[in-house]
């Protein structure tokens, strides 16, 4: 349980870490060079979810991210005994990631996004989408690879 309360606090203070550089160096719809054909920083406020969907429905965004966030916790605590430490990871993964955002949406009404890949045509992102997602990838790899029956 340590693993994942430890993952979820180190995840949100680099969300939130990069978020609050974003908005102090990059103004608003602008781009700042990172490396060269592969990401650039690129302030955006998204006021959706993913890929902007469900624009400007934060009251809503934030009921499913909380649920689902207390939901992991709640499964956490029940099989606190039972899981695999890679399993505490994973679930930390998502856990950090999710309240990242829910933080943004809490303080600001959208969320911060800077993230954006030169290589291909992807919407703008954050790290906390990107912790969200590995923790996804990681408990997926968990269930296929058998790493932990009771990780579901």
């Amino acid at each position: 349980m340590i693993i994942a309360l430890i993952t979820s606090i180190i995840c949100i203070l680099m969300d939130q870490a990069l978020k609050y550089w974003t908005v102090q160096v990059i103004p608003l719809h602008s781009h700042l060079q990172a490396w060269p054909g592969v990401f650039d920083w690129y302030y955006l406020q998204n006021t959706g979810a993913s890929w902007g969907m469900l624009a400007n429905q934060t009251g809503g965004l934030i009921i499913v991210s909380v649920l689902i966030t207390g939901l992991i916790c709640y499964h956490l605590w029940k099989k606190s005994q039972d899981l695999q430490p890679i399993s505490f990871l994973a679930y930390g993964l998502i856990v950090g990631g999710a309240s990242g955002n829910l933080i943004d949406r809490l303080l600001h009404g959208y969320v911060i996004d800077m993230i954006r890949l030169s290589f291909i045509d992807f919407p703008v992102f954050n790290l906390a989408d990107s912790f969200v997602c590995l923790g996804a990838v990681l408990l997926l790899l968990i269930v296929v690879l058998d790493w932990d029956e009771e990780v579901i």
